[in-house]
């Protein structure tokens, strides 16, 4: 990866959201932590991580306490870019009453649901999730005690808890390609709140991914067991734009030459930037001198902490 973006993810179990830090985990630069309980209020954990996951716990609960809580996690992930909605890999839980409760924090975003994680024997064909070529109702998962599956499509276990229109996209009817993806979105989708892909390989899910990011941009959540959160995460932080916007830089400049001047000058002309003159002689002047000239900048030049780029 280029780049990394905050993630934040919204898992109904603890198992769940160990799984999806798991994927980002090995990455270089990533930080990635789950929080459960009172752990949820830490803004300060939450913010020193890129990718944070809080489990809810939520999968067996009732309806109306399950949207409570989901929404509570999603708005303490609310400075996090991509907020992802972690649903169990056999559909059990309360899935479209988590996914409305995500929408209703984040109105203005789509549910993209990739009910798929070909490497553990779970794919979408048709619009039915196969467990190991097995329909899922038909599964261990329809004989759950807590909350049984009892039904293989992925739009119609949605629908038993969110009644909303679904658009659905049967990606082995498509060349599978993003460029056909897109296409197929631009001509076909009308403003769906949620949006149904079947998957059948890992290859999918990156296509997916990088279709669904071109087209959607910054106004989805995915919603899947962890591979398509992944790649959709992977997709951004390789656009170029948000390469260049999460890149922070301080740079100290201890010369005053001509070539250092016009240097500066062309930085502050081509980038958002913020210059801080420092007088360097009441640093070595002593300790008092030093803690005043702290003083005295952290006072005057309080903006460069909302600045991206800073130059000293």
């Amino acid at each position: 990866m280029q780049a990394m973006i905050n993630v934040g993810i919204v898992a109904d179990d603890l198992t769940g959201a160990n799984t999806n830090c798991s994927l980002f985990a090995p990455l270089q630069g990533i930080s990635a932590i789950t929080v459960f309980g009172e752990g949820i209020k830490d803004r300060q954990i939450i913010q020193q991580h890129n990718v944070v996951a809080i489990s809810t716990n939520s999968r067996a609960l009732p309806v109306k306490q399950a949207k409570k809580i989901v929404a509570q996690a999603c708005q303490a992930l609310s400075d996090k870019r991509l907020l992802s909605k972690r649903v169990d890999s056999t559909l059990r839980g309360n899935i479209g009453a988590e996914i409305a409760a995500t929408l209703a924090v984040r109105e203005h975003h789509v549910a993209v649901v990739v009910a798929a994680y070909p490497v553990s024997g779970r794919i979408t064909r048709n619009g039915i999730l196969y467990i190991n070529n097995v329909p899922v109702a038909e599964t261990a998962a329809g004989l759950d005690v807590k909350m049984p599956v009892t039904d293989s499509g992925v739009a119609n276990i949605i629908h038993q808890q969110f009644d909303t229109p679904i658009f659905s996209v049967n990606i082995e009817q498509l060349n599978s390609r993003a460029d056909g993806i897109v296409k197929y979105l631009t001509d076909n989708y009308r403003n769906e709140k949620v949006v149904v892909f079947d998957a059948v390989t890992d290859g999918h899910l990156e296509e997916i991914a990088e279709a669904t990011y071109r087209f959607f941009k910054d106004k989805i959540i995915p919603v899947d067991p962890g591979p398509y959160t992944y790649h959709l995460a992977q997709a951004i932080a390789r656009d170029p734009q948000v390469k260049h916007q999460k890149q922070n830089y301080l740079l100290a400049i201890g010369s005053v030459s001509s070539t250092t001047l016009g240097q500066i000058a062309a930085l502050k002309s081509s980038r958002r930037c913020f210059l801080a003159k420092i007088d360097c002689r009441q640093l070595m002047a002593s300790i008092k001198a030093r803690k005043a000239e702290e003083l005295r900048l952290l006072n005057k030049y309080q903006p460069i902490r909302t600045m991206r780029f800073l130059v000293w």
